[in-house]
């Protein structure tokens, strides 16, 4: 099951972004605790607000926030996390993460959880935007999650 683990969840600007509330409600109901990062772009499609509410949890958004910096948050957001979940991966996020670009909150937490956690630390699993996170996809989530061990069942 997903009791315990922490999942950091990067929401890309994209129209397929309206089914992340969903996927958020299915892991915390399986026990999972979710930390959401919105890009700027995706605060035009899901409300930080909406978002907080569902996770139960603080919503990022600005990599140069005051109060999170004083202690290097963006960091510390990609040390604890067990798994980063990017959806949807939008091709501006692609293009970041394979140039290893850190311009904001979301591409600098991936680089430092493909630079810093690797080979044996956290996992990044990404859900290209191209096709949307249409109703068949959060089953699709499901399913990978199970794949990556952690329990999470159809």
């Amino acid at each position: 099951m997903l009791n315990g683990k922490r999942i950091l969840l990067i929401i890309g600007g994209g129209i397929a972004a309206f089914k992340l509330p969903e996927l958020i409600r299915r892991l915390r109901e399986r026990g999972a605790s979710v930390t959401p990062v919105l890009t700027k772009a995706a605060q035009e499609f899901v409300t930080p607000l909406t978002i907080g509410s569902l996770a139960g949890e603080k919503v990022y958004t600005d990599l140069f926030d005051l109060t999170d910096e004083a202690e290097m948050g963006h960091i510390q957001l990609s040390r604890v996390a067990d798994l980063v979940v990017v959806a949807p991966a939008t091709a501006d996020l692609m293009a970041k993460m394979a140039q290893g670009q850190a311009n904001d909150l979301a591409s600098t937490l991936l680089l430092y959880a493909a630079t810093f956690q690797f080979p044996d630390g956290i996992q990044v699993l990404s859900a290209g935007a191209l096709r949307g996170l249409k109703d068949t996809r959060v089953p699709m989530f499901i399913a990978m999650f199970a794949y990556w061990g952690l329990g999470m069942p159809l």
